[in-house]
């Protein structure tokens, strides 16, 4: 059993509730019937909450509340009774010769190497005989094309979205999300799980049909060994936070960008460079911010030259490059203004640095494009 101080630094949860005082009756009844219902649990008299410590029975507080169990919860309770899973149960509006399978076909073929045949169907339990007929199940419904998996399954989907800022309600488009990135999937992790020893490689199958299809597929490696992967896989990147927690009815995993705020920072203060560099260079202002792709009027103007010569000046500094190299992809021939006009300007704002920093005129020279230069590019490419 874990220390009480270990205990103490948990958050309450599914399988554990502070109290500082004894609750009613009704209350302890529902909160035993919550634990009862789900994995179990424990309960701890004698604990504030706001700072966490223990300060015995003498005060009163207002614990959390509890929820009543819905429907579907009832009914996967009813299976766990049962042993049995959804995705096993069997579908009686269409027989399996009428379920389109084309897609998952091909998937499977290209990942498993075989034919999806009957009697690989059979084998993965998709289809059951039942009264003389060869009834798919929820798993096959659920990896078929079939129309019948939008009328059963309307909500069997991914969606994805990015945020406005760092709190979600306004939606910009579906692409990326810069902060975080969170991962929210339906349903509580099963009774067996432990949420406090995630990484051990603990497991309990809930689609006990779907499982092993996936497995077969490369989907998934190795049961209860998910998060511990993605722990190992995420050390090379110390700046990715890794976190996990069960929202309501649901398991989340989140990914969060810990230089995000710096970035932030950063591209408020680029904001005051953009203006210098504009006024410097003789462009306006109302052309940074977008990608460049110049009207036809703006084609062979000095502007819309200028701002594509930033960009080909800091992309071609990915790698070191001498100043001659870069003069030849910018296509200028006077060595000494061009290194005025944009090298000395780019090494002054730190945008690119110096190979050599301490033999400035060393023939061996080169100039490296800088953190804080890759962040302005992406910037005047109108990239987030």
């Amino acid at each position: 059993m874990p220390k009480v101080t270990e205990i103490l630094q948990q958050p309450e949860g599914r399988r554990l509730e502070f109290k500082v005082s004894l609750p009613s009756s009704a209350e302890l009844a529902k909160s035993i019937i919550a634990f009862a219902n789900d994995a179990g649990g424990e309960f701890y008299l004698g604990i504030q909450d706001n700072p966490r410590e223990v300060v015995g029975r003498d005060n009163i507080r207002v614990g959390s509340t509890n929820r009543q169990a819905s429907p579907e919860i009832i009914a996967e309770l009813e299976r766990q009774k049962q042993n049995i899973s959804f995705d096993s149960e069997l579908v009686f509006r269409k027989t399996v010769a009428e379920i389109d399978l084309h897609s998952f076909q091909e998937l499977f073929i290209e990942k498993a190497g075989e034919q999806l045949t009957k009697q690989v169907l059979s084998k993965l339990e998709l289809y059951k005989k039942e009264q003389g007929k060869e009834l798919p199940t929820n798993a096959m419904i659920l990896l078929s094309d079939d129309e019948l998996r939008k009328q059963l399954f309307p909500y069997a989907k991914i969606e994805c979205a990015r945020f406005k800022g760092t709190v979600p309600g306004n939606f910009i488009d579906q692409k990326t999300i810069d902060d975080k990135i969170e991962i929210t999937s339906p349903g509580k992790l099963m009774p067996s799980v432990d949420f406090s020893d995630m990484e051990s490689g603990q497991s309990d199958i809930r689609n006990k049909t779907l499982a092993p299809v996936f497995k077969r597929l490369g989907i998934i490696e190795q049961w209860g060994n998910g998060l511990r992967i993605i722990a190992e896989e995420l050390q090379p990147y110390p700046e990715i936070a890794f976190s996990w927690n069960e929202p309501g009815i649901a398991f989340r995993v989140t990914f969060i960008n810990t230089n995000y705020k710096q970035q932030q920072e950063l591209q408020h203060e680029f904001e005051n460079e953009l203006s210098a560099i504009s006024t410097k260079l003789g462009l306006s202002r109302d052309q940074v911010g977008t990608k460049l792709e110049p009207s036809q009027h703006q084609v062979g103007t000095k502007s819309a030259l200028s701002w594509h010569l930033v960009i080909i000046i800091l992309d071609f500094c990915r790698n070191p490059q001498p100043i001659q190299n870069i003069m030849e992809i910018a296509k200028w021939k006077d060595r000494t203004k061009f290194r005025n006009k944009f090298i000395n300007l780019f090494l002054e704002l730190g945008l690119i640095q110096m190979t050599i920093p301490h033999k400035p005129k060393s023939s061996k020279q080169k100039y490296l494009i800088t953190k804080k230069g890759n962040l302005f590019l992406k910037m005047i490419n109108g990239e987030k």
